[in-house]
């Protein structure tokens, strides 16, 4: 790593002085700036692959008091709340990013080593500035800021995904070191695909005194899980789930067909198998439509390979193994053709009488509940029934019931007839045009700096009656659009998501034609090309899905990484 890192060092430093002329005194202190360097690199690095390893698997119950805003057409209250799958991710991302700040301050100011001039840098900068804006403008300043005690998505953790990103593309990796990036991706796949795959044949782990030992602090006992519940996954929601799976079918498909390795390419190809297993336990149709969506884009770019016949061999085997795998878990449960293939072919040969069985029926009425209006597993039985209590309260006040309130000797009240209410039914795509509808009527409100990230459950009009035709019934409360590109308009403005749209967009185009114009021949070319691949997955699944603190930190230090790998590339055709 030594003479890689000196070399790329060594020439930032003379384009940033402009003077190649030192003195031998010069010469020494820039080896010893670049030993020291060196070190703070690497150890900014190894928070990087930490972050990709660990935070996605932190998963444990944190109460909470939560004061929430009083708002008329909301019904979630004030009290004590449990959290399971985002406190601590939450703390964690922020203590890393905090070190990564300082470390990173020290590397620049302390050291010398200038920032890259990037194309990011304006678009990053006017994207960290309307979401700081819209915590300070937002109706409910403290959520905007932290985000929803169940999501902790605000303003703060949308920075510190920022501060990952550029950090990211101002290191330099030699081709070790991305190889130990698609490595701290196989914690997520091993762990998550062996819960969604124990909960799909019905292993029930919460039965566990070990499992329930990692979830439940102490002061919280077995008696306060909710009935049904399951431990079935460590990133919230099958959507979720199924959407971080596609990225890393991407991810390791590619690393698969292009690597010449043998140990690497059967550990990558069971990891891809691994992850669509854990796609399809998932029982999530978004990461199944951008598999079928991305999957023609991995075929183009395999024209680059040096050796196309083998590659495409190499793909036909891994879509063999998919297909086995396929087979085999729709056999068991019919369900996941439905979720899958079942979009575009109607007639399912695996239905039976039998549904969804054991506990892959109670997954399935979990995620099918959860699209709506959460993402807890495990519930507290006596909170959850107060909740749905204080729901159908509030309901009852609003004047599309108005008999509930009416005098007994109002003589009107008999004359009264209830307005037609839409019979209970699923909306398109889910529900998700719906809500997206809703969403743009609140856009055009605040249309400069939003409402603040992860407020949506305080603003979208939740006794709208076309929900119970949308979402099935009126008592789920919709916190969550369904759509990254639209929640970031949302939360932060039009301009935040121009912003984002820009740094996407030139990346992609800068990515893309240093794609077309090398060979996939070299293993850095290979980990750039399979993590460019994963990286365009997740910007198509996040058409359906949501940003989420267990998954969005791999997104942004893989697109840091990308970009840094394309500036590399660049210095070394110069």
């Amino acid at each position: 790593m030594s003479n890689n890192y000196s070399k790329y060092y060594k020439k930032t430093k003379a384009d940033a002085t402009k003077d190649n002329k030192k003195t031998n005194l010069e010469a020494t202190k820039d080896n010893r700036d670049v030993a020291e360097a060196q070190k703070i690199d690497k150890t900014i690095y190894g928070i990087l692959l930490a972050i990709l390893a660990i935070l996605p698997l932190l998963t444990r119950t944190k109460v909470i008091d939560f004061t929430s805003p009083q708002i008329t057409n909301s019904s979630i209250g004030s009290g004590t709340v449990g959290d399971v799958f985002t406190y601590y991710k939450f703390i964690f991302l922020v203590i890393a990013t905090s070190i990564l700040i300082i470390l990173f301050l020290y590397r620049t100011f302390g050291i010398g080593i200038p920032i890259k001039k990037s194309f990011i840098n304006i678009p990053l900068a006017i994207l960290a500035l309307f979401v700081t804006l819209s915590a300070l403008f937002a109706p409910y300043k403290s959520l905007a800021l932290v985000g929803m005690y169940n999501r902790h998505e605000g303003a703060i953790t949308y920075l510190c995904y920022f501060t990952l990103f550029f950090i990211a593309a101002n290191l330099t990796y030699t081709k070790k070191m991305l190889h130990n990036v698609i490595y701290a991706l196989y914690p997520i796949v091993i762990v998550n695909a062996l819960l969604g795959l124990l909960g799909f044949y019905g292993v029930d782990l919460i039965k566990s005194s070990f499992v329930r030992a990692i979830l439940l602090p102490k002061g919280l006992t077995e008696d306060m899980i909710g009935t049904g519940s399951q431990f079935i996954t460590t990133i919230n929601h099958g959507n979720y789930v199924s959407g971080i799976s596609v990225v890393l079918i991407a991810i390791f498909m590619m690393m698969f067909i292009l690597d010449k390795n043998k140990i690497r390419q059967a550990l990558n190809a069971l990891l891809a198998t691994l992850s669509f297993a854990m796609l399809l336990s998932s029982l999530s149709r978004s990461g199944f439509l951008t598999f079928v969506i991305i999957l023609p884009v991995l075929v183009i770019l395999l024209v680059r390979s040096s050796e196309k016949a083998k590659s495409y061999g190499k793909l036909a085997i891994q879509l063999v193994l998919f297909a086995i795998i396929f087979v085999a878990m729709t056999t068991h449960n019919p369900k996941v053709w439905d979720e899958s293939v079942g979009m575009f072919v109607a007639k399912n040969p695996f239905a039976n009488d039998q549904q969804a069985i054991g506990a892959t029926s109670l997954a399935l009425n979990s995620d099918h509940y959860d699209l709506k209006n959460g993402s807890s597993v495990i519930l507290n039985k006596e909170i959850a029934d107060q909740y749905q209590k204080f729901a159908k309260e509030q309901l009852n006040k609003v004047s599309l019931f108005p008999t509930a309130y009416a005098d007994s000797n109002d003589k009107t009240a008999d004359e009264f007839q209830l307005p037609q209410l839409p019979e209970s039914g699923i909306g398109a795509g889910s529900g998700r045009l719906f809500i997206w509808g809703n969403t743009f009527d609140l856009i055009k409100q605040r249309p400069l700096v939003g409402y603040g990230l992860d407020t949506f459950s305080y603003h979208f009009p939740q006794n709208d009656p076309e929900k119970i035709a949308a979402l099935e019934t009126h008592t789920v409360i919709v916190d969550k659009p369904h759509n990254m590109y639209i929640n970031m308009v949302y939360g932060s403005g039009v301009f935040a998501l121009l912003a984002l749209l820009a740094l996407l967009a030139v990346s992609f185009v800068k990515v893309v034609k240093t794609v077309f114009t090398q060979q996939l021949d070299n293993e850095q070319s290979i980990v750039f090309i399979s993590l460019f691949i994963g990286w365009i997955a997740y910007l198509m699944q996040a058409l359906f899905n949501d940003s989420v603190i267990g998954t969005a930190p791999i997104f942004w230090v893989i697109f840091g990484i990308i970009v840094s790998v394309y500036y590399k590339t660049h210095l070394e055709t110069k």
